[in-house]
């Protein structure tokens, strides 16, 4: 921390990490997916991120994690299953909180639970929206 960036490629490594680490996740995925084959599968989707020039060069990186637990069949039975593996991501990033120290936070800001098209086939699960902080002392020149 404080030093060099981990950068975009990094945290998605770590967010795949964190997933990967969570119990009843078959897929974990650095990357959105065209299809999905092993569920629970989870993935981490397109970044954005703001950034503040100056003494320290502060990103603040938005990204969504997509989980989905099964294809939509039942759905109050796949909603049950959902409520259970978000309990257990969130111990993960509970636990994994700096990204083994390289941010200074994987805070979880929002929550949609509910049904996720991929590749055309509609699926239960839910989506976490991440945010994450980076801070390096950056001298600017010119």
């Amino acid at each position: 921390r404080g030093g060099r960036l981990m950068g975009i490629a990094g945290i998605r490594s770590g967010i795949k990490a964190v997933l990967d680490a969570t119990p009843g996740i078959n897929e974990a995925l650095a990357y959105p997916p065209d299809s999905v084959s092993a569920v629970p599968a989870a993935w981490v989707g397109d970044a954005r991120a703001t950034v503040q020039m100056g003494q320290l060069e502060v990103w603040t990186w938005t990204l969504p994690v997509t989980v989905v637990v099964a294809r939509k069949a039942v759905y109050a039975m796949e909603q049950t299953a959902t409520d259970a593996l978000l309990d257990d991501v969130m111990t993960e990033i509970r636990q994994n909180f700096t990204l083994n120290g390289t941010t200074y936070g994987l805070n979880v800001t929002e929550l949609r639970q509910g049904t996720v098209t991929v590749g055309g086939t509609e699926c239960v699960g839910f989506t976490l929206t991440l945010v994450v902080k980076e801070k390096s002392a950056t001298t600017l020149e010119g």
